[in-house]
């Protein structure tokens, strides 16, 4: 998950960036793994 996390935080380098992360896999679709993901990160 430490990896998902870094991944994603590659997308957006400064303040003005904007960008979309979409993780395409159904483990994150369960309850616990989605418990695992920042707080600040809204399921879209």
């Amino acid at each position: 998950m430490i990896k998902v996390v870094q991944a994603a935080g590659r997308v957006i380098r400064s303040p003005d960036d904007e960008g979309v992360v979409v993780l395409m896999d159904d483990r994150f679709a369960q309850t616990g793994v989605r418990a695992l993901l920042p707080r600040w990160w809204s399921p879209g």
